[in-house]
């Protein structure tokens, strides 16, 4: 789980390499139109989804969570 990026009040758990990121989709479709084309909406009452728990996590390949974690830095800033 990355120290930062494993938000508590996330709704899609990433993996990239072997690092989770727990973030909100809605802030990922607002701010990139490749998470709108890559990663569906989350609807109400849907429970099981890729990307739903630490478990199915969306994984992201060809990409190292270093390079990742710098794109949220953008999207989200602490």
């Amino acid at each position: 789980k990355h120290k930062d990026y494993y938000l508590q009040n996330g709704n899609v758990v990433i993996q990239v390499g072997d690092v989770l990121f727990k973030l909100d989709l809605a802030v990922l479709h607002a701010k990139s139109p490749v998470f709108r084309t890559i990663m569906p909406p989350v609807y109400g009452g849907r429970t099981r989804y890729i990307g739903f728990d630490d478990a199915h996590p969306f994984v992201l390949r060809e990409v190292s969570a270093a390079d990742f974690e710098h794109l949220l830095w953008m999207i989200y800033p602490l």
